[in-house]
């Protein structure tokens, strides 16, 4: 499945640039004096060159949500949000972001011209606010939290407490392509659960949904390159930019566009696409393989195997998941039949089981070999196996000629 959603009026996901997110504060109380606006022409000034160096969205901050910074009033954040949205929705023509966990404010925002709340709490401090961001027809991005913002540090509770936002969402009746993730980097945690973060970014795919990552100057730089003064971490930020945006990012949060926006790219150019393929209104995806095909040959060769079974082996060293989309039932019977037949195996909802369903998705396991075998077997079968078959061989032929390697580890 390809990640797709649009936030506002931007179309974000896997078949799309990376959007970047310029950050714009009135809250003087902000780590990062430089993002800083206190008056109307500071506003306007920061918000325009932001747009001029090729910000999609900007996202306005009322209040720092900084670990260890007290909060003020809400009556405070409330006319300071309204001010900053007020001076931006005549001169801007990009979408606005309200950057607040309180529904009051947040319903301000909206009513004044943010499309978008910008969640840090995942739309769990305040009860009221899935249900107003449903009300105006906004986006939403949803920061990781269970208790408090950014309080976990661990891939998978990340994924948990960002199903449990999509939950409320769901309920409070926010269209799921209006939702964009985001797993909290920063906000108090370790330097190597920050790290972690980063380095797992690709396994919030899971989701389905954008991924938004926020690194801009934080504290997890400032400690590994020793640099107090958030001024001086903006090598570092682009950095870990870069390597968000390989990793599956497909919006960045920064307080510098122009720079950001280069890093961005090259990352952009560098990282996989994924590979997909459709015909019939079937579509197969590869989710993942276990390593890089062909690799395994140098350490075949080292023991010493013959060179007329590396063939043979490498077609069975590397394993394989692919989904396949809008599939009959019988025809996902089937391939379940015969992949364990092959010696790999599918998945498939216990309804296409039952037959309570008549159409649904699965996911394939196997090796290349079992792979090859499952075409051989399906290819010239009913119920648009021909189509699957076709499909899947156009993927395993991509993952051949590019030694296609994992969306995650």
């Amino acid at each position: 499945m390809k990640i797709w959603g649009k936030i506002a009026n931007i179309p974000v996901g896997d078949d799309y640039s990376v959007v970047v997110v310029g950050i714009l504060n009135v809250s003087p109380e902000s780590f990062y004096k430089g993002s800083i606006a206190k008056s109307k022409k500071e506003i306007e000034e920061k918000a325009l060159r932001m747009v001029e160096e090729g910000a999609k969205i900007i996202d306005v901050g009322a209040m720092s949500t900084a670990p260890g910074v007290p909060p003020i009033s809400l009556t405070e954040e409330k006319r300071r949000m309204c001010f900053a949205i007020r001076t931006l929705r005549d001169i801007i023509d990009v979408p606005i972001s309200a950057d607040t966990f309180r529904a009051e404010v947040a319903n301000i925002a909206l009513r004044e011209g943010a499309t978008i709340v910008n969640d840090v709490s995942g739309l769990k401090a305040d009860e009221r606010m899935a249900q107003i961001i449903s009300e105006y027809e906004a986006s939403a991005i949803v920061m990781a939290a269970e208790t408090r913002p950014g309080d976990i540090g661990k891939i998978q509770k990340i994924k948990d407490a960002l199903r449990q936002s999509l939950r409320i969402a769901r309920d409070a009746g926010i269209p799921e392509e209006k939702i964009v993730i985001d797993p909290g980097i920063g906000f108090g945690k370790r330097v190597s659960e920050d790290l972690h973060i980063l380095r797992n970014l690709n396994r919030l795919r899971a989701l389905c949904r954008p991924i938004l990552v926020g690194v801009s100057r934080k504290s997890f730089i400032g400690k590994i390159l020793n640099l107090k003064d958030p001024n001086e971490r903006l090598i570092g930020s682009l950095a870990a930019t870069a390597i968000a945006v390989y990793n599956g990012a497909h919006l960045v949060r920064t307080h510098d566009v122009k720079e950001t926006l280069q890093a961005v790219k090259i990352a952009e150019a560098i990282r996989r696409k994924v590979v997909s393929s459709n015909a019939k209104e079937i579509s197969v995806t590869l989710l993942y393989t276990s390593g890089y095909l062909g690799d395994i040959e140098d350490l075949l060769i080292k023991i010493g195997v013959d060179r007329q079974a590396l063939n043979i082996f490498n077609q069975k060293s590397t394993y394989i998941a692919i989904l396949v989309e809008n599939i009959s039932t019988p025809a996902a019977l089937i391939i379940k039949q015969e992949m364990l037949a092959c010696g790999g195996d599918a998945a498939l909802p216990k309804e296409m089981i039952d037959f309570h369903l008549k159409k649904g998705s699965i996911i394939i396991f196997g090796t290349y070999a079992q792979y090859r075998r499952l075409v051989r077997k399906i290819e010239k079968m009913p119920f648009n196996l021909d189509v699957i078959a076709k499909l899947l061989r156009q993927i395993l032929g991509v993952c051949e000629e590019s030694g296609y390697d994992s969306y995650t580890d």
